[in-house]
């Protein structure tokens, strides 16, 4: 996987219905550039980062990703999503929804309560022991 594209789309619900889902809060993404290793469990893929207002109650239900442009989605065993709480660094002890075999779409599904500021989360892959 030499070349990989990756759009996240986040499913964000306010807990408050009188204000508009989104309103005021951000995500943004960045890529890794580094090589996916067969071996490991987990590879960092893309971080996303969703920033959320003071006094707002935000839920984040789903998160949806087009892998167009990968080279060989086949290649790709399995794909997860992690949080990290406010810590930019990656780590996988707090999954958000279930793995998910690849797909040129991928729809990742969970619950989970966004804290006031920074709010991390990490698309990683599992490659095939087969992977070119």
């Amino acid at each position: 996987m030499s070349r990989t594209l990756i759009i996240a789309v986040l499913l964000l619900v306010l807990g408050n219905p009188s204000t508009h889902a989104g309103e005021n809060v951000s995500a943004t993404t960045s890529r890794r550039v580094h090589p996916m290793l067969i071996r490991n469990e987990a590879g960092a893929l893309l971080e996303i980062v969703v920033n959320v207002p003071p006094n707002k109650d935000v839920r984040l239900q789903g998160m949806h990703f087009a892998l167009d442009g990968t080279d060989d989605v086949g290649d790709i065993e399995s794909l997860s999503v992690f949080a990290t709480g406010d810590k930019q660094e990656f780590a996988t002890a707090a999954p958000f929804g279930k793995p998910q075999g690849a797909a040129k779409a991928v729809a990742m599904r969970g619950d989970h309560m966004l804290s006031a500021g920074k709010n991390v989360f990490w698309l990683s892959c599992r490659l095939k022991p087969t992977a070119n």
